[in-house]
């Protein structure tokens, strides 16, 4: 229990890290108008996330601390779905309703989108 505390608390650690520097790239690029770094890394993780995880569901279904590193610990610290719902409604707050509605669909078909296509990617990269 404790190794696997810390296998999710390390991945975490550099999850958290590459999730910022997306920020700060977004950032340095003052694409400020729309969260979107936020969105960035929503998709990038389901992209990961249905890759990484189909694969450890297929091909090494025994290496549990895999899905904790990548899945748990280094996806679950880099995607924002909190940023994302506090962002969300910042712009409902301030009467941006389009940009809300923006945010919300954008973030939840292509994240979807990238799950799916995560999955295929595995499938294809498992039949190689």
């Amino acid at each position: 229990m404790v190794t696997n505390l810390l296998i999710v608390g390390v991945s975490g650690f550099f999850g958290s890290i590459a999730r910022y520097s997306v920020y700060l790239f977004f950032s340095s690029k003052q694409w400020t108008t729309f969260p979107w770094a936020t969105l960035f890394v929503n998709v990038l993780g389901c992209l990961l996330i249905g890759f990484g995880g189909n694969l450890v569901e297929q091909a090494v279904l025994h290496h549990r601390q895999i899905l904790l590193i990548g899945c748990v610990g280094f996806l679950g610290a880099f995607t924002t779905f909190s940023a994302f719902g506090f962002e969300t409604i910042q712009f409902i707050r301030s009467q941006q309703f389009h940009l809300a509605m923006a945010n919300v669909l954008a973030n939840l078909s292509l994240g979807f989108v990238a799950v799916i296509l995560g999955i295929r990617c595995a499938h294809l990269y498992t039949k190689l």
